[in-house]
């Protein structure tokens, strides 16, 4: 039996892929009602940052998700126009370049705009509700100050919490990790994230646009974000600042178009858990193997956690290592709790 701490994301997928595979759990609700999920605008994206970078693992990623955000035959995944506004000159220039992967995912609409190509966008909370009444009669709702209450970790048995025993506990509770008695001290780092909700009205928003910030159809609204903000957890989810710079963006983001102010729904903010090497932190503790941590995916989680969830469930099922880039063993390293295994020169 494993024990699944959280609620967003990355434990529901935990949840989903274990159920598939008769894997018997229960899965921890922390009552989080701010986690990053809660905002995510589900777009799944190759290109990132100011240099169009494109993700090197992006096609492995991309051919886990598809197949990973379905439910019998409903899918939560559909492919989105995305389109994004050149800020420079040399931007354009630095794409006009022949490279195969500016060929493969960007193409130039205007001489300022491109759209990025294979993009997709997932329901995410639609989804985290589906499986979440898939899966109704293995969850426990409790406060995370509540379970830390209840666990009983003892050397060389089962972990209790509550009337149950597990014979292994993953946490995949977002920034409630830098909280974690056992992996608060690995490389992860808050990232607080803040976006509007606007009402459509007509103007049937169906891509995304990226200038500064950006929009995309959000569950029959506009979402318009994000910050990105290297900030304390322990700091206000919502400021004052951002939402003003948000609003700022309104017109510059619509264009023609641009919504009346009284079209905000709201104003939200979360956490996300990032690393310093933009990938998340998956594996086991150093000194006690009953113990498993799934969290740092940042602003890429929809297109990285079908793939990682798949690894983290191979791992168990059959003691299969989760690839290097993300494995906790390269984080033990960073912090010289571990030596970096040599490498060996073939003898000619």
């Amino acid at each position: 039996m494993i024990a699944i701490v959280g609620n967003g994301l990355a434990a529901i997928s935990l949840a989903k892929s274990f159920l598939e595979n008769k894997i018997d759990f229960h899965l921890y609700d922390d009552c989080n009602k701010n986690n990053a999920s809660s905002i995510s605008s589900g777009i799944v994206n190759p290109v990132s940052g100011r240099n169009f970078v494109v993700n090197p693992y992006y096609d492995v990623f991309l051919e886990a998700a598809l197949n990973f955000y379905r439910i019998e035959d409903q899918p939560y995944i559909e492919p989105i126009k995305v389109y994004r506004k050149l800020a420079h000159d040399f931007q354009a220039a630095h794409l006009s370049e022949n490279t195969f992967d500016n060929q493969r995912f960007i193409r130039f609409k205007t001489k300022d705009i491109i759209e990025i190509l294979g993009c997709y966008q997932i329901r995410v909370n639609p989804f985290i509700e589906a499986i979440k009444q898939t899966i109704n009669q293995r969850v426990i709702t409790l406060k995370i100050e509540d379970f830390w209450q209840s666990i009983q970790i003892s050397p060389h048995t089962t972990i209790q919490i509550g009337d149950y025993r597990y014979d292994k506990v993953i946490f995949a509770e977002g920034i409630a990790v830098l909280n974690n008695p056992y992996f608060k001290d690995l490389l992860y780092n808050a990232n607080r994230g803040e976006i509007l909700l606007l009402e459509d009205k007509g103007q049937n928003l169906d891509h995304v646009y990226h200038h500064g910030k950006f929009i995309c159809p959000y569950e029959a609204k506009i979402w318009l974000g994000s910050s990105f903000d290297k900030v304390s957890a322990t700091t206000k989810v919502k400021t004052k600042e951002n939402y003003d710079l948000l609003v700022q963006h309104i017109d510059q983001l619509f264009l023609n178009n641009s919504p009346p102010k009284e079209h905000i729904i709201g104003h939200f903010g979360a956490f996300r858990t990032t690393t310093w090497d933009r990938m998340p932190i998956i594996g086991s503790h150093l000194s006690d193997k009953r113990l498993w941590v799934f969290n740092g995916f940042g602003a890429k989680g929809t297109s990285m956690i079908p793939y990682f969830t798949s690894q983290l469930t191979q791992a168990l099922i059959s003691d299969k290592p989760i690839d290097s880039y993300a494995s906790i063993e390269r984080c033990y390293i960073k912090l010289g709790k571990i030596t970096k295994p040599p490498k060996f020169k073939k003898r000619n």
